[in-house]
């Protein structure tokens, strides 16, 4: 059986035989309005939050990574004494 396009292709599946399958209707998606460019302000708040919570998630993580280096050292000097 070949697909059009992909798993998600409005067009229909066309098998070894010529025939054709027409695609499920609650597969065929309607093409939409542009939410993002109706609603800039919107994604700017995404945006932000998500340089926010990126921020937030490197800090803990290089807090994290100080404390096991520091260890790392600590067991170290603890060895060669």
């Amino acid at each position: 059986m070949l697909l059009c396009c992909s798993s998600c292709c409005p067009h229909a599946t066309i098998l070894p035989n010529n025939t054709m399958i027409p695609p499920h209707p609650l597969l065929v998606t309607k093409r939409g309005t542009d939410w993002p460019h109706k609603n800039a302000g919107v994604m700017v708040v995404f945006v932000i939050a998500f340089l926010v919570a990126l921020t937030l998630l490197t800090l803990f993580l290089r807090k994290k990574l100080i404390a096991r280096r520091l260890r790392q050292e600590e067991y170290e000097r603890q060895l060669n004494a």
